[in-house]
């Protein structure tokens, strides 16, 4: 299934921008926190370490949605730990880079699961770029199987 480009909310009653894979980070350990500013706002980027993946993630917090003061006023540092719910989607950035991502959702069944000692948040976890030429748009899909494999 292929989903196309779309931007960080998803359009109301689109079957094609449906979220199929769902994922949720239990045990994420802050492991960096850097914060930039731009014409746009506030930016605040969190290297974390998930248990059982191989890779460390990057969550982007923007001003414009609320999220990088709700994290300044929660006093998020590092060694913290984060969960986080997410569901696979994709989006292309303002200069053209296509860009596959884990957006962090809210879900009350979810977030009853969440340990009391842990910090809970929406964020981005950006999984891959790369840019958009008419060569590279049809190599930059992923199929399912694909992205499961690489969080084994």
């Amino acid at each position: 299934m292929k989903i196309k480009y779309v931007s960080y909310t998803f359009p109301e009653g689109k079957k094609e921008y449906t979220p199929w894979n769902r994922m949720t980070f239990y045990d994420c350990r802050v492991v960096n926190i850097q914060t930039s500013e731009y014409k746009a706002g506030k930016r605040m980027s969190i290297e974390i370490e998930a248990p059982k993946l191989r890779k460390k993630y990057y969550l982007y917090a923007w001003s414009d949605e609320g999220i990088y003061a709700a994290i300044e006023k929660s006093g998020l540092k590092e060694g913290d730990l984060i969960s986080c719910h997410t569901e696979l989607s994709y989006y292309q950035n303002k200069d053209g880079r296509h860009c596959e991502a884990f957006k962090v959702v809210a879900n009350d069944a979810y977030d009853s699961k969440i340990p009391e000692n842990e910090l809970f948040f929406k964020f981005m976890i950006i999984k891959r770029e790369s840019n958009t030429s008419s060569q590279s748009k049809k190599s930059s899909y992923l199929s399912k199987n694909d992205i499961l494999q690489k969080m084994i």
